[in-house]
């Protein structure tokens, strides 16, 4: 600091802030050491975040994440119910000084990676228009790609940024990070960028770009990024280019796929839904609606753009007809999710189960990863009415085992008995899920329910 210039003062600290800081390291120190109940966690969380300390919070950041890791086993995170919390202290961390080595920054980003929202885009993109090359792009961008799906505006200083950030890297890695965000930013804008950025003369900058854009529009890529694939396999590269064989990999799953889409609906030959047969939905009395969307899946290649503005004004029964047919033809983006989203908390759970298979079974990990996290909280406080209709819209759009093996926990036999209907169809047991699975057979007093797990365990 040049001698002209004057450090700011520092805000004052009342006498009972300064212990109150102190405190807080000794408090982080007990959570991450000391064996305690989900409650006592809880609790000292919020005295730390009330300290002001910026090193205990920066700890207690670390440690949220850390609890986030291990859900993937089928623990709980204790602090997932504030969460809320979490995520203001984390967006005032990343409107202030980013500190030694930036950690202040790169703590906040790891909350928002669990508890970010569409409206803090702008906040991440002035983040990532200010870095420096090397700076906390890596951090960012994985946060971005969580929360665009939801972002409604089409933000030029978005776009902007990404696409300079794709130019100035030299990392394959980090084209990909970026390629991600602009597949889950569902405005045209982000699309004519992915475009852009395949001038580059190098295949392997090309490769993530081209995966990006098979996802986004595979009827209009798939064969461009077909031949890139096949120009790629010939390139000579040393045993060490792992970058190289991630992208090729990316783009040949990307491929995959967008082929399994064309051979289950244009490969057969059905035709587009005539207009007529659209306009005529809206005649159709309420109880035939199910058996009429049913009929023009079946004769017809069905979209989900007609479906969805008729979602708001429909009747009960008419509503869940329409959400039942989008679970099949589903793809996601921006309309999608502004439509159908508030229903996947909706009271009736019918409505909220048939939303949430919708949401399933689109492109969005986002939202995959969101209702999970719903469903982990929805177990950990045994509340049987919320985990209900999340154990029946994600069965086949979950895989992970722990997660319905922890369901068995429990005390609703209905719930219960979901989980076991998730884990026959295609979870994968292994490791956590197995022991929990194992300890749910033990004390489980429906010998119905008792039988289909010992089976289950057999059989892994």
């Amino acid at each position: 600091m040049s001698p002209d210039r004057k450090r700011p003062p520092r805000p004052a600290t009342s006498a009972e802030e300064r212990p109150l800081r102190r405190r807080a390291h000794a408090m982080v120190e007990d959570l991450l050491t000391s064996a305690m109940s989900h409650e006592e966690q809880v609790r000292l969380a919020r005295v730390v975040l009330r300290s002001g300390s910026r090193e205990a919070i920066n700890r207690l950041f670390e440690y949220f994440q850390r609890c986030q890791a291990e859900t993937r086993w089928g623990r709980d995170n204790p602090l997932h119910e504030i969460a809320g919390a979490m995520r203001v202290q984390a967006i005032r961390a990343l409107r202030g000084p980013p500190g030694q080595h930036s950690r202040n920054h790169r703590s906040a980003l790891l909350v928002l990676w669990v508890a970010g929202r569409p409206g803090d885009v702008p906040l991440l993109v002035s983040l990532l228009a200010a870095q420096d090359p090397d700076g906390l792009d890596r951090d960012i961008l994985p946060v971005l790609q969580h929360v665009i799906s939801g972002y409604e505006p089409s933000d030029p200083d978005l776009i902007a940024a990404i696409e300079r950030f794709i130019e100035r890297t030299a990392s394959l890695q980090d084209i990909h990070a970026a390629s991600l965000v602009l597949r889950e930013y569902r405005v045209s804008e982000a699309e004519s960028a992915l475009q852009r950025a395949l001038a580059s003369p190098d295949p392997w900058r090309r490769a993530p770009v081209m995966a990006a854009l098979v996802v986004r529009n595979p009827g209009q890529h798939w064969h461009a990024g077909e031949a890139l694939l096949a120009a790629l396999k010939l390139e000579a590269r040393t045993a060490e280019a792992w970058d190289k064989d991630s992208v090729q990999r990316a783009l040949a799953e990307a491929l995959d796929g967008a082929k399994e889409g064309f051979e289950s609906r244009e490969e057969v030959g059905l035709p587009p839904v005539p207009e007529a047969w659209i306009e005529e939905l809206d005649h159709v009395p309420d109880e035939d609606c199910a058996a009429f969307l049913d009929r023009l899946g079946r004769e017809f290649t069905l979209d989900q753009a007609p479906l969805l503005p008729r979602l708001q004004t429909a009747s009960l029964a008419r509503k869940k007809a329409l959400l039942r047919a989008l679970g099949a033809v589903a793809t996601g983006g921006t309309p999608f999710f502004h439509a159908v989203w508030p229903f996947t908390s909706d009271p009736d759970e019918e409505i909220a189960a048939l939303a949430i298979a919708a949401c399933g079974t689109t492109r969005s990990d986002q939202a995959r990863m969101r209702l999970t996290a719903r469903l982990r909280g929805a177990i950990a406080r045994d509340d049987a009415a919320a985990a209900r209709p999340l154990l029946t819209g994600l069965r086949g759009c979950l895989h992970d085992g722990a997660v319905w093996s922890a369901a068995l926990s429990l005390r609703c036999e209905i719930a219960r008995r979901l989980a076991i209907e998730g884990l026959e169809h295609g979870a994968v047991l292994r490791g956590p899920a197995i022991e929990l699975l194992n300890e749910a057979a033990r004390r489980e007093s429906n010998q119905g329910l008792r039988r289909r797990m010992d089976r289950l365990l057999r059989e892994r």
